[in-house]
């Protein structure tokens, strides 16, 4: 009881967090992530993109004026300078351009998903580019495609300036470079830095260009040169913190930059560090600062979108630091105390001495056997070194982390539940449920086909034909999975297509389709990729299992008449479940766990209508950086796969059986 008394003392002085600060202009809590903030000249009129799949329009006040809700996550917002135009990017593939007031002017279709987008001063032309892809669109005012170009290089962000024949759009790749391209898209410079650039702001007048860097490092660069003038690393020591976002005022003299454990930075043109505060638990996604520089507006990972007057910028740090340090503290003397009044018992008592001695007992006689055994053990370590770390480790590491906030870098918080409540509220997690219930019996579907090109190999009366119609399906394995997957995209292409192409040849273009661009059939056109399904593997067990079938079966069967339907029924498929046994196991995980053919021809959309569990998984971890989030998928994707694993083994018996009988 005393100690529990002296526990509770020391709690009792722990100071409580300390309330949202009074200087804060104003706030908004989205339903998801903050990933982009733009604001008009005269900072009247502030748009904002967040994962909840909205955009929305702010007053000056903070009132909000309207929302927009697209069919995925809006990645990227920017506004004109009188505030009269918003465009938006979206990972549903489309390029969007608002009025003040809300109206839908027009929408443009890209190829994939959008990361990113811009809008000259004047609103007289927008640029985009495209997620995990190389492309960059511009269109002018009314929506009309000016150009689209492959730009060879991963692009991240976009930011442009000047107007008419002089703008200059400006991107930050994954080349580490920031390029800054002439109207019609080619380059005028290239900057080599050291690192991937995650987001740039260019002055009015492109004379100084801020850009936020892979890991942590904040680089303030000449337009014109290319020459870095100053560079300031946000990254701990012996962490893996990164620079997320980043603003600048039109003149170029405040800077502004959020990082990966909640922090942001206020600089002036010289590199000092004029203000910083911890804002945020959560990482910090997207940064603004007023063309005047009085207005710095962040938002991030913890939904919640901030501005704030520049000039009560600097006493925005509260009390909750100090509040979890004391906490800390307290918790690990009140541990302290516990562990040395538990050993003083053990020591002195009779009882202490009595139930330490047996406790060990039989620990000591292991320790004994295993020393006597010590060069085997010893043999052994490296495998179990190895199995340890790169098996057993990140499976229990994902588990752990599924019940914590993580992102690379930043200590885990441990949130319980929360990861796995907010998964089943995720409706691009739901979709992709949906869709892979589709994948795994439409795969089960697909077995057919192996099933019966095995079955016509078999009955071929000519060894030599066997063996070279064999080697005919089984020689596509030597060809890598994602060019198989590529030479579709190109097939589905839909202005050079093949299957467009074959159409129009055949006086069929009413059947003509932009194959993956369309909601409807996009699904269905990933799933008919492989046609006809002739996998080699299942191929290859279905066709030793039938060869591994007594030909005692086959001649009794040919004595009573059986036709090759009747074998086929009564003796080729009850013997050859025990392949079939595996092949719908695999199947079954494949579906669980499809990503690839998603990933490189969709992306998940269009809008989100092929996402998949494990492409909401890969987006959680690496386009959010949330991978407590991810892991939380993993492990209920692992359960699922465990499950129906279980349930396959229980009820489907394989041929062993039959054999017996």
């Amino acid at each position: 009881m005393q100690l529990l008394g002296l526990l509770l003392a020391l709690l009792c002085l722990t100071p409580l967090p300390v309330a949202a600060d009074s200087r804060v202009s104003w706030d908004f809590t989205a339903e998801n992530s903050i990933l982009s903030i733009a604001a008009s000249a005269d900072s009247s009129a502030i748009a904002v993109a967040a994962r909840d799949n909205r955009v929305y329009l702010f007053d000056g006040e903070g009132n909000l004026q309207w929302q927009w809700e697209g069919r995925n996550s809006m990645t990227g917002v920017d506004i004109s300078d009188d505030g009269s135009l918003i465009a938006t990017s979206n990972l549903d593939r489309y390029l969007r351009l608002f009025t003040r007031d809300g109206e839908l002017l027009w929408e443009f279709q890209g190829a994939r998903g959008f990361i990113d987008c811009a809008i000259t001063s004047d609103g007289e032309h927008v640029v985009g580019i495209s997620l995990e892809g190389r492309t960059m669109s511009m269109l002018a005012r009314d929506g009309t495609e000016l150009w689209t170009k492959n730009l060879i290089m991963p692009l991240y962000t976009v930011d442009i300036y000047g107007t008419g024949d002089n703008r200059r759009p400006v991107v930050g790749t994954g080349d580490s470079q920031i390029r800054i391209l002439n109207k019609d898209g080619d380059q005028l410079l290239a900057i080599q830095l050291d690192a991937y650039v995650r987001d740039v702001a260019v002055s009015a007048n492109g004379a100084r260009i801020a850009a936020a860097l892979e890991y942590g490092s904040i680089v303030y660069v000449n337009g014109a040169t290319g020459q870095v003038i100053w560079r300031h690393e946000t990254q701990r020591p012996g962490t893996g913190d990164r620079s997320r976002g980043i603003g600048m005022s039109d003149d170029g003299q405040v800077i502004m930059a959020g990082v990966s454990y909640g922090n942001v930075f206020v600089y002036d043109a010289e590199g000092n560090i004029q203000q910083s505060a911890k804002v945020s638990d959560q990482p910090i996604e997207a940064i603004l600062v007023s063309p005047d520089g009085s207005l710095l507006v962040y938002g991030g990972q913890d939904n919640l979108l901030r501005a704030i007057d520049r000039a009560h910028f600097g006493d925005l740090i509260t009390g909750q630091a100090r509040a979890r340090r004391n906490l800390t503290i307290g918790i690990v003397a009140g541990l302290a105390i516990i562990v040395a009044a538990f050993a003083i018992l053990v020591s002195v008592t009779e009882w202490g001495r009595h139930a330490w001695h047996e406790t060990l007992a039989p620990s000591r006689r292991l320790l004994a056997a295993m020393w006597r055994s010590r060069i085997s053990y010893l043999m052994l370590l490296p495998t179990f070194a190895l199995l340890l770390t790169f098996n057993y480790y990140p499976a229990f590491s994902g588990l752990y982390h599924g019940f914590t906030r993580w992102t690379p870098g930043l200590k885990a918080q441990w949130i319980g539940l929360q990861n796995y409540q907010a998964a089943f509220r995720n409706e691009y997690l739901f979709v992709g449920v949906k869709n892979a219930v589709i994948f795994i019996v439409t795969g089960f579907l697909q077995l057919l086909s192996p099933l019966l090109v095995a079955e016509l190999i078999f009955n071929l009366t000519s060894p030599k034909a066997q063996y070279w119609w064999r080697t005919i399906f089984i020689f596509p394995m030597v060809v890598p999975g994602v060019v198989s997957i590529l030479l579709w995209v190109n097939i589905y292409d839909p202005n050079y297509g093949m299957l467009n192409k074959a159409l129009e040849l055949f006086n069929l273009t009413h059947l003509q389709r932009v194959w993956l661009g369309d909601e409807k059939i996009a699904l269905w056109a990933i799933i008919f990729m492989g046609f006809p399904w002739v996998g080699a593997l299942a191929l290859l067990l279905f066709y030793g299992g039938l060869i591994a079938i007594p030909t005692e079966l086959f001649d009794a069967a040919k004595v009573d008449g059986c036709n090759f339907f009747q074998r086929f029924w009564n003796i080729d498929l009850p013997l050859l479940l025990t392949p079939i046994k595996t092949l719908v196991i695999l199947g079954f995980i494949g579906g669980v766990q499809a990503f690839g053919n998603v990933f490189l021809t969709t992306g998940g959309g269009p809008g989100h209508s092929t996402y998949t569990p494990a492409l909401e998984m890969y987006y959680q971890a690496t386009l959010f950086d949330r991978m407590g989030s991810a892991s939380a998928i993993g492990t209920l994707l692992f359960v699922v796969i465990l499950t129906g694993t279980i349930l396959n083994m229980r009820y489907i018996r394989g041929s062993e059986t039959e054999y017996q009988a």
